[in-house]
């Protein structure tokens, strides 16, 4: 869930309910919930006001020839190039000398902390400017054996990666891709691709087809899911590319794998942008919002690895829009507000502040500590209320 409450004055805690959804403040609230037989087994909501660096790490630099991409920024640990604020994690790419670059951004991982073998992994992302040239998001995964020995192999690029989304310049569409050694950790390097513009699947791309949220700068679902035998890319809940990973020594894709997410600059030389390039008269700082990364598998999650216990709960639940209940529920791990930070009980009622915030709204306050509050809400109102200490 995103801020659940923001102090109002000492003992306040304002928020605000819409009848199409529960907003609370300016943000609006994440529904975390399995569907059908998927169950979440862990999910970073970024929340807070800090990259949670027991999940993620930053890679810091350009790399071996642009990452191996002919990229043209360098990638910083910087809260100039990678924060998280309002809800959300922030990748900023900025057009500025630094590291021999003309542009900095910023690129995460979890290698090594948090990685996963087969599931339902799914991102909520927009890239504010992130249809200017040589603009290139990625939210995409790789073999958590990278850089150890496996089968008497060192392994390295592109033994094996999972695009799960990928976008381009101006394209009104997105992609994803298979990247592996179609001989095998130990056989003779042969590079295989299978995905969104290579060999067989040309046209099998993500093509957006809502014109309000504006292509790759709105809100847009990416989803990656994962069995032993196949994988399928959706955008926004809609299938537009599977592959069978059983054949062509593809079980690599059977092993654990870690996320990643950047925001490239590409160079003269990178492929995946055709060849274009940031236009450095006209640039605009672009800026890859993730929403949440939320990790779901069947049965009871046993393909879940991590070497240290860093899954936040999940933090809210909502009836459905038909019901005449809503349920609103603050887990304290993240904000430093009145519900979190303090021993006060809440009364049973709603503080409408002058008279100007009810909005008609009525319910009942569930008394609650420092580990959070309940809202059960019987009539739904089209203002703000709020919940007053007692």
């Amino acid at each position: 869930m995103k801020r659940i409450a923001k102090k109002v004055g000492a003992v306040v805690m304002s928020l605000a309910v819409a009848v199409s959804g529960i907003t609370i403040g300016e943000t609006k609230t994440k529904s975390v919930k399995a569907a059908n037989n998927w169950n979440l087994v862990w999910s970073d909501e970024f929340n807070g006001t800090s990259l949670d660096t027991s999940v993620w790490s930053y890679e810091i630099g350009n790399g071996n020839w642009g990452w191996g991409n002919g990229e043209i920024e360098y990638y910083t640990n910087r809260t100039d190039n990678v924060r998280v604020a309002g809800g959300s994690l922030q990748i900023i790419a900025k057009k500025e000398n630094y590291g021999g670059q003309k542009y900095t951004s910023g690129r995460i991982i979890s290698k090594g902390k948090k990685y996963f073998k087969y599931g339902k992994m799914e991102a909520r992302i927009k890239v504010e400017n992130g249809n200017q040239d040589g603009v290139w998001p990625a939210y995409w995964m790789m073999g958590e054996n990278m850089g150890k020995m496996d089968e008497g192999v060192r392994v390295g690029w592109p033994y094996w990666e999972i695009d799960i989304m990928e976008h381009a310049n101006s394209n009104n569409y997105v992609g994803g891709c298979l990247h592996w050694n179609t001989n095998g950790l130990k056989g003779e390097y042969s590079h295989g691709s299978y995905g969104s513009g290579f060999d067989g699947a040309e046209k099998a791309f993500g093509y957006y087809t809502d014109n309000e949220n504006n292509g790759i700068n709105g809100w847009h679902t990416y989803t990656l899911i994962w069995d032993a035998n196949h994988m399928e890319w959706h955008l926004d809940g809609k299938t537009y590319l599977s592959q069978s990973i059983t054949s062509n020594n593809a079980y690599c894709f059977q092993k654990e794998q870690f996320f990643l997410f950047n925001l490239a600059i590409a160079g003269p030389d990178t492929g995946f942008t055709n060849n274009v390039t940031a236009n450095d008269a006209t640039f605009k700082t672009a800026t890859m919002y993730v929403d949440y990364l939320r990790v779901y598998q069947q049965g009871n999650g046993t393909n879940t690895t991590t070497p240290s216990t860093t899954t936040k709960p999940a933090t809210t639940t909502k009836a459905p829009a038909t019901s005449p209940v809503e349920t609103i529920t603050k887990v304290s791990y993240e904000d430093t507000d009145l519900v979190a930070n303090t021993d006060k009980k809440f009364g049973t009622y709603f503080d409408t502040q002058d008279n100007s915030w009810g909005g008609g709204v009525t319910g009942t306050i569930t008394d609650a500590t420092n580990k959070g509050i309940t809202v059960a809400l019987d009539k739904l109102g089209t203002n703000r209320w709020a919940a007053q200490a007692s």
